[in-house]
């Protein structure tokens, strides 16, 4: 498949950053890999490079917009670049993906 469209454009709210650094398994996933609660960031900026790089593997239409699911290398501080699988949805009446969850692969 391709590249997510308008991926350029993707975001992250501010608070989904601090819910993948506080859940259970998703924290200490990323803690783990090098990145910190102190610079956000570097998560974030590494997520969004994930979602210019990687191509879409699968597309799913929903009432509040469309998903699409990416996988691939996630650049990380400490240079392991573990696959990781990231959502992101474009919501009905806006044009630009936001991340809706980010996981190991």
């Amino acid at each position: 498949m391709e590249k997510m469209p308008n991926n350029e454009a993707a975001f992250i709210e501010e608070e989904k950053l601090g819910y993948l650094f506080r859940g259970k398994n998703k924290g200490g996933y990323f803690l783990g890999l090098g990145f910190s609660q102190d610079s956000p960031e570097v998560l974030r900026d590494a997520l969004l490079g994930h979602a210019q790089e990687h191509r879409v593997e699968e597309v799913i239409e929903t009432e509040h917009g469309i998903k699409y699911n990416l996988a691939g290398e996630l650049v990380s501080p400490d240079g392991r670049n573990p696959r990781a699988r990231t959502i992101w949805q474009i919501d009905r009446g806006d044009w630009r993906p936001r991340l809706v969850t980010a996981y190991p692969e």
